[in-house]
């Protein structure tokens, strides 16, 4: 029997069990630290809603004369299927791109 007891973060749900997990001294788990440094770097809320719309405006006016005004890999994952759909609600030209590998499912054949 292991003796060894599971760390868990004290901030989330993650613990020892999870691969490359680390702790600092005050037992915050390194995934809890990129979260932070991701959100100071990217704004959330309001003001993150702002950086968006000025990145859309730019990308818009960079792309004026342009058939589109982005390109979006979509493998049919939630991901890329959702990051399409925002960029259409946003008004983005948006050309959508799929390679098909012979291996997609039913469910992203349907997404995409």
């Amino acid at each position: 029997m292991n003796n060894i007891k599971n760390k868990i973060c004290i901030r989330c749900i993650l613990d020892t069990t999870v691969t490359d997990i680390k702790f600092d001294d005050n037992g915050i788990c390194n995934f809890c630290q990129l979260q932070d440094n991701l959100e100071k770097r990217y704004q959330l809320g309001t003001e993150g809603e702002k950086n968006i719309q000025r990145i859309i405006l730019e990308i818009k006016k960079r792309s004026r004369n342009k058939k589109y005004d982005c390109i979006i890999g979509i493998s049919g994952g939630g991901d890329s299927t959702y990051c399409a759909y925002l960029a259409k609600k946003w008004g983005l030209r948006v050309l959508v791109v799929h390679l098909d590998n012979g291996r997609n499912t039913k469910e992203a054949e349907h997404k995409i």
